[in-house]
């Protein structure tokens, strides 16, 4: 899948879409926005209290993926006192991107609903800052189109792939154990996969919530291998079915039976650049199990900041 063509014609719009990039709205964070001929590219969220030490890291990832420019915004409820909060670090990043050929199209301070520019401080860029526009209605229909959502924190999208069970994890832990054991029996990948197919044809029909038994039985299936790596190459085509089936079922799944279904939401996820969404199912994987191979895989891709496009590359060869 391309990456969104933006159309941002003021500082209050590139403020504006920042929760669209991360899947929500970052707080004491900076948003690094890679672009490559003028599509958003790789977007990376950084704590402020660790942004001095990650410079180096940010540079590397924007090199990698081969970023001609970037937008850096600051997101912060911390005053002003000589000068706005964060300046050095802006300015330093700012000139180790610059030495790399990166040229910063604009940096930005968002804070109480405002945004301050770190560069200009023309009469277009008041000292007392301007108001955060709402986002166009193009950029709303282009993220939903795409099946991203906007959460009020991190918090929240952590909590959207936690185990949410009306009936109690104990129930979900006998059926898992039940589905596993007719698994084991049977071992027919060729009847796990029909299984998925069929869930992911009606999901893309009318989203609804599957019986516990149907989500104890599509989350086991993916223990076999064969399985796993066919869901997950599904991605490239159905990627907004396939990650809202494989949501609803990561809330409805306990351990020890989760690192599969985890690892492919996390997996689908950041082939299709999400990667604030694949990052908290992957630490849920790992959470289950260290060892996991898919997870240490993706694991070793986000630590080598590899490109999306390159992991949509391994889904082809799989499918």
């Amino acid at each position: 899948m391309a990456a969104p063509a933006l159309t941002l014609r003021s500082p209050g719009e590139i403020a504006a879409v920042v929760p669209y990039l991360t899947g929500f709205v970052p707080h004491e964070s900076l948003v690094a926005i890679g672009l490559r001929k003028r599509r958003v590219g790789l977007t990376m969220r950084i704590d402020l209290a660790d942004l001095q030490s990650s410079i180096g890291e940010v540079v590397s990832a924007m090199r990698k993926d081969r970023a001609t420019a970037c937008l850096l915004v600051v997101l912060t409820a911390l005053p002003s006192s000589d000068g706005l909060p964060m300046a050095a670090c802006v300015e330093l990043l700012e000139r180790r991107l610059g030495a790399r050929g990166i040229e910063v199209s604009e940096a930005l301070l968002v804070r109480a609903g405002r945004w301050f520019s770190y560069r200009c401080m023309r009469a277009c860029c008041p000292a007392a800052g301007a108001p955060v526009e709402a986002a166009s209605p193009s950029v709303v229909a282009t993220y939903a189109y795409d099946g991203r959502v906007v959460l009020a924190s991190r918090e929240e999208l952590v909590e959207s792939v936690t185990p949410q069970l009306p009936l109690g994890p104990a129930i979900a832990q006998r059926l898992q154990e039940a589905a596993l054991a007719e698994l084991d029996d049977r071992g027919d990948p060729v009847g796990e996969l029909a299984r998925w197919a069929a869930a992911l044809d009606a999901w893309e029909q009318r989203p609804t919530t599957l019986p516990p038994a149907d989500v104890a039985a599509l989350a086991v299936g993916l223990h076999l291998v064969s399985v796993r790596d066919a869901v997950a190459s599904w991605g490239l085509r159905r990627h907004d079915a396939l990650l809202g089936l494989l949501g609803q079922l990561c809330r409805a799944v306990v351990p020890p039976d989760d690192a599969p279904l985890c690892s492919v939401l996390a997996w689908v996820a950041y082939s299709q650049g999400n990667g604030a969404l694949a990052r908290v199912a992957l630490e849920r994987a790992l959470a289950t199990d260290p060892s996991y191979s898919l997870a240490q895989l993706l694991q070793a891709a986000l630590a080598g900041m590899l490109p999306p496009g390159k992991v949509r590359e391994v889904m082809r060869r799989a499918g």
